[in-house]
């Protein structure tokens, strides 16, 4: 099959267009926060690549919705990107902050069951979900909370009410998340 043909069918399958480029951007752009977290901390560097990384999550949403460009490897690669970079921020501030360790174990144990949960309804419905209003918000505050731990002067007396706030949010979701797909999974034994 010549080349052109196969992107062309790989363009028509979801696979090559630009919110799922924007995706592997994000993946890209983990390895460099982790170095600009190490290599210059404390100074807004590694913020700004944090802030480029969301502004490519936002862009890859509206810009997947928009022109009708959903497709089963979006809905699959976006959030691996939103959560990988979440991991690789609670990882990278947990050893700056103990107590963020606290998150990364949570995070950790959210993600498997909602892991968990989409491979059991895949495999009952055979669909790909998106993600759900409750899990951006949980994605935006907990993003949210961690840039402000990157500032350079962040005050330490915020910390425990950002991680209690982050708590609560992770909480909320998985929530949600466990009565969305426990509705789904239970919509397909009928």
């Amino acid at each position: 099959m010549p080349l052109h043909r196969l992107f062309h069918r790989l363009a028509q399958g979801g696979i090559f267009t630009v919110p799922n480029a924007l995706s592997l951007l994000r993946l890209l752009l983990i390895p460099v926060f982790i170095h600009c977290f190490f290599a210059h901390p404390h100074t807004y560097i590694p913020l700004l690549v944090l802030s480029l990384s969301a502004l490519s999550d936002v862009l890859d949403g509206a810009i997947a919705r928009h022109f009708q460009m959903i497709s089963d490897f979006g809905k699959f690669l976006d959030p691996l990107a939103d959560k990988l970079t979440q991991g690789a921020l609670l990882l990278c501030l947990s050893l700056r902050y103990e107590e963020v360790g606290f998150l990364l174990g949570l995070l950790i144990i959210k993600e498997l069951a909602m892991l968990s949960f989409a491979w059991l309804t895949l495999q009952r419905t055979d669909a790909v979900h998106s993600a759900r209003w409750h899990g951006k918000l949980n994605s935006s505050v907990l993003e949210l909370s961690l840039a402000l731990m990157l500032l350079p002067r962040f005050p330490l007396a915020l910390l425990p009410a950002l991680l209690s706030l982050c708590t609560a949010s992770m909480f909320f979701s998985l929530l949600l998340y466990t009565v969305f797909f426990s509705r789904l999974l239970a919509h397909s034994m009928e």
